[in-house]
């Protein structure tokens, strides 16, 4: 028995649906701000989120912004190892 069987194809067909849903909310997204210069709740979640702010999470945040994101996907790995050590 393979370990990896091929998807069913209204499987298929599901994830290609999700998938064209998907980009049509990213365009009309990139719509709004390309014409707009942004959204109505720009200022509001930018406020809520100034909030929160503090010298640690400023320091995370440009580091984050500093290497581009490259790493977040280190850190999600990273956690996941331990967590999956601490299940086995």
């Amino acid at each position: 028995m393979p370990l990896i069987r091929r998807p069913s194809k209204a499987a298929i067909a599901f994830s290609a649906i999700l998938l064209l849903l998907a980009t049509v909310i990213f365009f009309k997204l990139a719509d709004d701000v390309w014409f707009r210069k942004g959204f109505w709740w720009d200022a509001p979640v930018m406020l809520t989120i100034h909030r929160f702010s503090s010298l640690p999470l400023d320091a995370l945040v440009i580091a984050l912004t500093t290497t581009g994101g490259r790493a977040l996907p280190l850190i999600f790995l990273g956690v996941g190892i331990l967590l999956w050590r601490q299940n086995h």
